[in-house]
């Protein structure tokens, strides 16, 4: 999710190839739904708690847009609210986390390579459960199941292919179905999330 305040204009989330749903998320439709500007925006996700600095107490969702809408920055709902039910968090980074996401520091596309090739299941044991101290039995236990899964889902691509007579990469629609819907909010604290299965026109 923090992708949204980076300023990404669309995210998909929960893509499930088994049933064709996905849920998709477009920032300027929230922006607009919120009415509040990206900036706001970011505001509000700090408000409300992020990675970067500790959140004000008290703040839900509801109050904490409600605030932002009418006074249109932390520092003036901060002015007009009691520092009693709400006190601000010692050495508090409101600036730099703000920085954080208006103004992030990115590879340029010409510094990134990416290739695809088979995944190292020796230096992802390695990382999964000795750097970030995972369940080493259950790490290895879903390396296996993925690669059974793999071996099925390659046998199924060759027979499609022998039966067609050639070999046939499987396109995006193949894997996701598109239905396209207006997207709608349910009360001002949504996010303007498209239901699962729905997806923004173009």
């Amino acid at each position: 999710m923090d992708a949204l305040p980076f300023g990404s204009e669309r995210l998909l989330r929960h893509l499930n190839a088994k049933n064709g749903d996905l849920e998709e998320i477009s920032l300027p439709v929230v922006l607009q739904k919120l009415n509040l500007t990206h900036e706001q925006f970011v505001d509000l996700c700090i408000l409300l708690g992020c990675d970067y600095c500790e959140k004000i107490r008290g703040f839900g969702p509801k109050k904490a847009l409600k605030l932002l809408q009418k006074h249109g920055s932390i520092e003036q709902v901060v002015q007009h609210t009691c520092r009693q039910k709400h006190p601000l968090p010692d050495n508090w980074p409101l600036e730099e986390t703000r920085q954080l996401f208006l103004q992030p520091e990115v590879a340029q596309m010409s510094q990134v390579v990416l290739e695809w090739r088979e995944p190292d299941e020796e230096k992802l044991v390695q990382f999964l459960a000795r750097e970030k101290h995972m369940n080493e039995g259950r790490v290895c236990r879903r390396m296996e199941k993925w690669r059974e899964s793999r071996l099925k889902q390659t046998q199924s691509q060759l027979t499609d292919s022998l039966a067609e007579g050639s070999p046939r990469q499987q396109t995006m629609g193949e894997f996701f179905r598109v239905k396209k819907h207006q997207s709608k909010v349910r009360g001002e604290d949504s996010l303007c999330r498209a239901r699962k299965g729905q997806a923004e026109p173009q």
